[in-house]
């Protein structure tokens, strides 16, 4: 059947994720072999200069996605020497993809190559420079051990497997050559590859019949082993350009690094929710802040600010405290939940996850919130304390309270007002009472009015029509309507029968 434009970019990333975990069964299947001593090498002579253009080209569209100058120093003679190109490809694939992922934009990376002579033998000298974050000191000597990886801080900047270089160093001296890496942290890293010219060095076994190299890879094909790894930003959408319909649907902010991740969770629940997307812990901050969305759903190993100190952020910050958090780790430790359960977070879900689990979870505390602000606004009180909430939240009902307290005979007080004197712009103070009361500024504020005018009205301390102007009322037939729509009675009845206020 013909698939639309989800299911096709569904199916793209089906394929892409399958490629990456093929690649790594690969992988880890080459150690296994060479452990077992049944990975042979395979050489053949042939122009190790052109192999090299081709697999840089390979890289090119790589280097434009991420706007990284890619220079390429290579000799303009042939250079003749044997060597397995499968194998070289891998070691050139992986040294090329670490300097990629750890080279931000603006970086550079840069593939060099040279015939040299060195301790009286020639050699063939290949390097990857880059200009990337660098590698500590004290971890130079642990990169090339297997699953070990250099950036496993909470707030690392990429994936990884901790395989790609032990495999590299392990087919280099299956060539019979060498590899060393130096590196300044915050300056970049060199890794330098020797691979011995001729063949005096290699085993009869280990040389094979001599065939044309292979057509060159194209970059297109390239970036489809790689674009996941890729970071985009997110669709920058108004809540007020949206249409009525979509306005109704609850705000879900998603914060997650991996680009196939957060297209997983967009599509598991975006049939129900708005959807907003972050890549990065900061980015999420930002528009935490700015949407106020009714629920973000946050990975905690991500760059620049990892989860646990957004979650504590969100939840410590008057604007946003109200907000619930579900946090999504690969450590289902009982110490890392607990760690994210101190944060705030209102909940904490363990990849791999369900889709279905995900889906409760989030309809859940969208529910739960929901039916909070409808106690809310049926109960609403002049004392916000007497609500289930945080304390945040309290703060911040009391200080609306107490600038509408301040104001209440002004009837020219608005809700511009108000959210200025609150320290909000109109749209987050709209999102961040809505979120609270189920009310709008307007809504909330008349109810004030109204719920103090009911007050009085009890202590029998003046007249109907005095006590509609000193809550800001200037109409005395407005006042009476709006009454009864909030008591069910008029004003004058309502004194009468000596009701309390509720």
């Amino acid at each position: 059947r013909q698939t639309n434009r989800q299911d096709q970019d569904s199916l793209t990333g089906i394929q892409r994720n399958a490629q990456r975990l093929l690649h790594l069964v690969n992988q880890m299947l080459d150690l296994s072999k060479l452990e077992a001593g049944k990975l042979k090498l395979e050489a053949v002579k042939s122009d190790i200069v052109a192999f090299l253009k081709a697999r840089a080209y390979a890289f090119s569209s790589l280097a434009e996605h991420k706007h990284i100058l890619f220079a390429v120093e290579l000799p303009e003679e042939k250079i003749g020497a044997y060597f397995d190109r499968d194998k070289l490809e891998k070691i050139i694939n992986n040294l090329l993809s670490n300097s990629f992922k750890f080279t931000g934009e603006g970086g550079s990376v840069t593939l060099k190559g040279q015939a040299i002579t060195q301790d009286y033998k020639d050699w063939m000298q290949i390097q990857v420079v880059d200009s990337g974050k660098g590698i500590p000191t004290e971890e130079i000597n642990k990169i090339f051990d297997r699953f070990y990886q250099v950036d496993s801080a909470q707030t690392r900047d990429q994936e990884g497997t901790g395989i790609g270089l032990a495999l590299t160093k392990e087919l280099v001296e299956l060539h019979h050559g060498t590899i060393q890496v130096e590196s300044t942290p915050g300056q970049g890293t060199t890794f330098t590859l020797l691979l011995p010219l001729g063949k005096e060095h290699l085993k009869e076994t280990e040389i094979i019949q001599e065939l044309p190299l292979p057509a060159e890879v194209t970059g297109a094909e390239e970036a489809s082993i790689h674009p996941s790894e890729l970071l985009v930003h997110p669709q920058d959408h108004s809540l007020e350009e949206e249409s009525e319909k979509k306005a109704e649907k609850p705000l879900v902010l998603i914060v997650e690094d991996h680009q196939e991740v957060r297209r997983f969770i967009r599509e598991t629940i975006s049939p129900h929710y708005q959807i907003q997307e972050a890549e990065n812990g900061v980015m999420g901050l930002e528009m935490g802040r700015e949407l106020l969305p009714d629920l973000i759903i946050s990975d905690v190993m991500m760059p620049q600010m990892d989860g646990y100190a957004l979650c504590e952020k969100i939840k410590t910050e008057e604007l946003t405290s109200h907000i619930p958090v579900i946090l999504l780790t690969a450590r289902a430790d009982r110490q890392s939940k607990l760690t994210g359960l101190e944060t705030g977070a209102d909940d904490y879900l363990a990849k791999p996850f369900d889709a279905e689990e995900l889906q409760l979870i989030v309809r859940n505390h969208i529910e739960e919130r929901r039916k909070m602000r409808k106690r809310f606004s049926q109960e609403i009180t002049l004392e916000p304390h007497s609500i289930s909430i945080t304390s945040l939240d309290e703060q911040f009902l009391r200080k609306v309270l107490d600038i509408i307290e301040a104001h209440m005979g002004d009837e020219n007080f608005s809700v511009e007002d108000l959210s200025r004197e609150g320290g909000f712009s109109r749209v987050q103070f709209y999102r961040k009472l809505k979120a609270l009361t189920d009310q709008s500024p307007s809504q909330f504020l008349r109810t004030v009015r109204l719920k103090r005018a009911a007050i009085l009205l009890q202590q029998k301390s003046d007249t109907v029509s005095q006590i509609a102007y000193r809550v800001g009322f200037s109409s005395l037939p407005y006042f009476n309507k709006c009454f009864k729509d909030q008591f069910g009675i008029t004003p004058g009845q309502y004194a009468s029968a000596g009701q309390e206020v509720k």
